[in-house]
């Protein structure tokens, strides 16, 4: 039972603000200490909260939003009931078992570890891509609190199968720790290559079963509310796109906003902007054409011969959508 693992909404503003017809706050179920816990079947996606104070003001402006999406089945879950990892990690695997998109919203980005150990208990492998403007992970500074990463990196039969990093700004990352990305073959983009070529990051994000946006990674005079701002990063506008990408890809299985701190905040702005990556997010995942290459129909067939090396490469085009995948 997700009751015992969620507590449900008691912000009073929003369990009784009235919403026209046109607005998600009048279809998205909620989970309400009146009403307990929704009826979730057929419920496609799951907002969960770390907790209400990094959570709440990020509702209050995506229930207000206007509902673009009628067949998406949405559902606010509540707040996890207590703030432990491992205490999380049962709560998002019973949700991502019971066939919900998890979305992550919160504080604490060492939750992200969380959500990839709950997709871990449910498939055997799970490529994962972060948009950061630092490389959370150093192999020398195993318990380093702006790690988030090293427990899934370096941690033995638990590692991640591959990652993708977007975004991230080289005057923060030490030269030993881009050698190791690089020697460890991630997909790395830095925020000059992604920003303003923003396609460039799609086949990155598509390619992964779990995506995470640490907003810290836009600029602080739009995101002011995170511990560690900085005055480089991407747009409100870039990260919508990108959160837009995930959530059009059919392979994803869990997704993030994180890295919240209300205390910074001003007029909430931060939470508006993070509210608007969900509702883009939202929008991509309404707009799935359903053409990952599971199988090869409705996909086109492309072969590349390299005769110098006596070897062929094998793309394939989805008549869907346009993407291409190269086989490997």
């Amino acid at each position: 039972m997700l009751d015992n693992w969620l507590s449900p909404l008691k912000n009073k503003a929003l369990l009784t603000a009235k919403y026209n017809a046109d607005q998600l706050g009048a279809r998205i179920l909620r989970h309400t200490v009146t009403e307990g816990m929704p009826d979730l079947s057929g419920v496609q996606i799951g907002l969960i909260g770390l907790r209400a104070a990094a959570s709440d003001p990020i509702r209050a402006h995506l229930y207000r939003f206007c509902d673009h999406f009628p067949t998406v089945s949405l559902a606010d879950l509540g707040n996890l009931r207590k703030p432990g990892l491992d205490f999380s990690i049962g709560a998002l695997a019973e949700i991502r078992a019971a066939g919900i998109l998890p979305v992550l919203l919160g504080d604490d980005l060492s939750f992200a570890q969380a959500l990839y150990r709950a997709l871990r208990m449910n498939y055997a492998s799970i490529n994962m891509t972060i948009a950061d403007e630092r490389v959370p992970l150093d192999p020398e500074q195993l318990d380093a609190p702006d790690c988030y990463m090293n427990p899934i990196t370096l941690s033995g039969d638990s590692r991640i199968l591959q990652l993708g990093l977007i975004g991230y700004q080289r005057h923060f990352v030490p030269p030993r720790v881009q050698q190791f990305i690089q020697d460890q073959h991630y997909d790395i983009l830095r925020l000059g290559m992604a920003s303003g070529q923003l396609p460039e990051t799609e086949p990155i994000i598509r390619n992964a079963d779990l995506f995470g946006i640490n907003v810290s990674v836009l600029r602080s005079g739009q995101m002011p509310g995170v511990l560690q701002a900085s005055p480089s990063g991407f747009t409100v506008e870039e990260a919508c796109q990108l959160a837009y990408y995930a959530g059009i890809s059919d392979k994803l299985k869990g997704f993030y906003l994180l890295g919240y701190a209300p205390a910074e905040e001003r007029r909430g702005q931060s939470a508006m902007a993070i509210a608007e990556m969900l509702w883009y997010f939202l929008d991509g995942f309404y707009q799935r054409k359903g053409d990952y290459p599971v199988a090869l129909d409705g996909l086109m067939e492309y072969i590349v011969e390299l005769k110098r090396y006596d070897y062929q490469l094998t793309f394939w085009k989805s008549k869907l959508s346009g993407r291409w995948w190269i086989q490997v």
